[in-house]
């Protein structure tokens, strides 16, 4: 059989293309590339409708179409633990959910980034990386923001806050060393984690007789959540 075929690229000085996303209607596709370049093409024809580059220069992990609009995207990229909502046609950074020790947008970290997400609603994402937890974000009322799954050191003892960095509005998860006490000292018969104990590398939701999230890890482990 023949196969009908369309070629666009980007340009060999952008680096090669690491992630990518189709918007639901077809009309754009996003590539992202190893050198944190993000370029938007118009897929009706074939023409790059916008390119920038993240601040961090390093490889996009993730790329998938936001639900806040039809013309934003959610980004992933290596040395942040962060997941960017740009808008591609202002090229700017609009919202960012954060959960690195650091403060946000001050420092990068090797063999960081989110790989995975997947938004469920217009202001719920559930992103999965390299800290091996599965979070979920409410992305207008911070407090209803929280681990779904991971170390339990790190997911009974995350808050959340809303703060503006550079411009941007940004939900930080922070660590209450105050319930990390408290959770050491609960004594008793520790079950064993459900945790992934390697890299997230992917999020499904799955309908069947009960709705259910389903991930892969590097590692080669799949779970199901209900």
């Amino acid at each position: 059989a023949v196969v009908s075929t369309q070629s666009t690229g980007n340009k060999a000085s952008l680096g090669g293309v690491s992630a990518m996303c189709i918007d639901k209607n077809e009309h754009w596709i996003c590539l992202g590339t190893r050198k944190g370049w993000i370029t938007c093409w118009d897929l009706r024809f074939r023409l790059p409708i916008t390119s920038w580059q993240h601040e961090t220069g390093g490889a996009v992990l993730s790329l998938t179409p936001s639900l806040m609009s039809m013309s934003s995207i959610c980004v992933g990229v290596e040395g942040y633990s962060e997941v960017g909502i740009w808008n591609i046609e202002s090229s700017c950074r609009e919202k960012a959910l954060w959960y690195g020790p650091h403060e946000p947008f001050q420092t990068t970290q090797a063999n960081t980034g989110v790989c995975a997400m997947l938004p469920l609603s217009s202001d719920t994402i559930v992103t999965g990386g390299t800290d091996h937890c599965l979070r979920f974000w409410n992305t207008v009322r911070e407090s209803g923001s929280f681990v779904i799954s991971g170390p339990p050191e790190l997911a009974n003892t995350q808050t959340y806050k809303k703060t503006i960095v550079k411009d941007t509005e940004v939900i930080q998860a922070e660590e209450d060393h105050s319930l990390m006490m408290s959770h050491t000292d609960v004594k008793g018969t520790a079950r064993p984690s459900p945790a992934h104990h390697h890299t997230i590398s992917d999020i499904a939701f799955v309908k069947t007789t009960q709705p259910c999230l389903v991930t892969v890890d590097m590692g080669g482990v799949m779970k199901i959540w209900k």
